[in-house]
């Protein structure tokens, strides 16, 4: 939903960032589903894409956007697997 400009506003002026970032550093709020860490993530990138990452600054969503995604997720995974 979030390809269109006006509904990535509308997401974000109505608390919807703001979940995603709570969804994506609290892992109890996702249940420890490291399938919604990646949904949320996806999703705050795409708004970040549309609106820019200026928008997402206040709700504290940059560390969340600026790195790669696989590096997002290995921060925030319920997971502390080593993959070396």
């Amino acid at each position: 939903l979030c390809v269109n400009r006006t509904v990535a506003r509308f997401v974000v002026e109505n608390g919807g960032a703001e979940r995603l970032v709570r969804l994506c550093k609290d892992e109890h709020e996702r249940n420890q589903s490291d399938a919604v860490l990646v949904a949320c993530l996806a999703a705050l990138r795409k708004i970040a894409s549309s609106l820019g990452l200026e928008e997402l600054r206040e709700v504290d969503a940059a560390e969340l956007v600026e790195p790669r995604l696989l590096d997002s997720f290995l921060i925030y995974s319920s997971r502390q697997e080593s993959f070396v």
